[in-house]
């Protein structure tokens, strides 16, 4: 069994348990928050994040209080329109299906580029690496995630990934 990459060390991440994993269906989940006290709200606009009182400020203008807070965002990847992007080695990772499909092609790969440097890029940068593989991030910005962890931690992840052998090309 492969040991997680460094970079599992760095990022906070929410891991959920075997049989939820298994189940894999929307009504496992809404099973696994009651049963964990967890309040889900879905489509549901936040306005604004109050720290100094812990409250997440909604559009409708409730306030919830939280001890400790998760924001997913549900953000989606971003489809490539190029020549060649549906090419049957030209991964996206959203999925279960998506990992095992990047882990079938990464056991007789010798390089890859990930596009994009975010949480899930630069994971999966560091899982490649952990084989091996020749990784180099292709990005817009010059630090990954300076948007939104700040320019020292930007440049804190950036080189933390250098000093494991990852190329980034801005």
């Amino acid at each position: 069994m492969m040991r997680r990459p460094w970079i599992a060390r760095i990022y906070p991440r929410i891991i959920l348990p075997v049989p939820l994993r298994r189940m894999g269906s929307a009504a496992a989940g809404q099973f696994f928050y009651r049963d964990s006290g967890i309040e889900l709200e879905l489509k549901t606009n936040v306005t604004g994040i109050d720290a100094r009182s812990r409250e997440v400020v909604l559009a409708d203008a409730r306030r919830v209080p939280y001890d400790r807070l998760l924001l997913a965002t549900g953000a989606e990847p971003v489809r490539l329109s190029l020549p060649g992007a549906e090419a049957s080695h030209v991964r996206t990772l959203r999925s279960l299906a998506d990992c095992r499909a990047i882990i079938e092609h990464a056991k007789t790969a010798r390089r890859a580029v990930v596009l994009g440097a975010s949480f899930i890029g630069l994971e999966v940068a560091a899982s490649l690496r952990a084989r091996g593989i020749d990784v180099h991030v292709v990005a817009p910005e010059k630090r990954p995630m300076e948007r939104i962890l700040g320019p020292q931690m930007g440049d804190f992840v950036r080189a933390l990934h250098e000093q494991h052998g990852v190329i980034f090309h801005p």
